[in-house]
């Protein structure tokens, strides 16, 4: 596409296609090497992918929380990780002499809502309907809700987080083969992350299904209390979001 500069986000955890850190970090050096001999600048960020990025997982949930994000309101770890993907391809770009420079105009861009407008133009560019970008309750979200409720009281230690997209998929919300019809409505919205006290009885998560999908859903938070989602008295450190960063 005539790009003279490549920022990457290389995922890695237990929700990753590169499940191992090395595993994440050989690939990024792979593709910096692979820009270099094309005479393009690269940067690879090596992010955490052992829980949900952000609080929201489906198809118009993402979409919301995207918008939620570009007005300012979104959550701190998807918040940040977008602004540093941005300053690094402002600073790469040479729209920026440091990287605190950059990370200055992308928070600048953020607040002043250009942020917001060049998405809403990038849509409406390519014959969507900007109008979602101002009305993102118009987007389809299931309307049943069956809310998951920790049995017991602790710390949250951990997510199985690809069996979090496999219950998407029970769902109708991703595709086993692709002819499969996606169901945009449905998905998971998240109460909690690693590192959270929880009380018994404290929301964990509200999946949205449909009506005629509650046998589902009930199995699905069932999933969630028994082996998804791991609860303990003991505290536990928050992952660190950002592992790594290759240039």
């Amino acid at each position: 596409e005539g790009a003279n500069g490549i920022v990457m986000d290389i995922k890695t955890g237990n929700g990753a296609f590169m499940a191992e850190q090395k595993q994440a970090e050989d690939l990024g050096r792979s593709i910096i090497r692979t820009a270099k001999a094309f005479k393009k600048k690269a940067t690879v960020l090596i992010t955490d992918m052992n829980q949900p990025l952000g609080n929201y997982v489906g198809n118009s949930l993402e979409i919301i929380e995207s918008i939620m994000t570009l007005r300012g309101e979104g959550p701190k770890d998807l918040t940040d990780i977008s602004i540093e993907l941005a300053a690094q391809m402002v600073f790469l770009g040479g729209k920026a002499k440091t990287l605190p420079e950059a990370r200055k105009k992308c928070w600048a861009a953020l607040n002043s809502g250009a942020a917001l407008k060049c998405f809403r133009d990038l849509v409406t560019s390519q014959g969507g309907d900007g109008s979602l970008i101002d009305h993102p309750e118009k987007l389809p979200v299931a309307k049943t809700k069956t809310v998951v409720k920790a049995l017991k009281s602790g710390y949250v230690h951990s997510f199985k987080t690809k069996e979090i997209g496999m219950r998407l998929i029970d769902l109708k919300g991703g595709r086993k083969k692709s002819s499969d019809k996606l169901d945009l409505s449905v998905g998971f919205i998240f109460n909690c992350e690693i590192g959270d006290k929880v009380k018994k009885g404290d929301p964990l998560l509200t999946i949205y299904h449909h009506k005629s999908q509650q046998k589902i859903a009930n199995k699905i938070k069932n999933d969630f209390l028994n082996s998804i989602i791991t609860i303990k008295a003991s505290k536990v450190q928050r992952p660190k979001l950002i592992k790594r960063v290759l240039k």
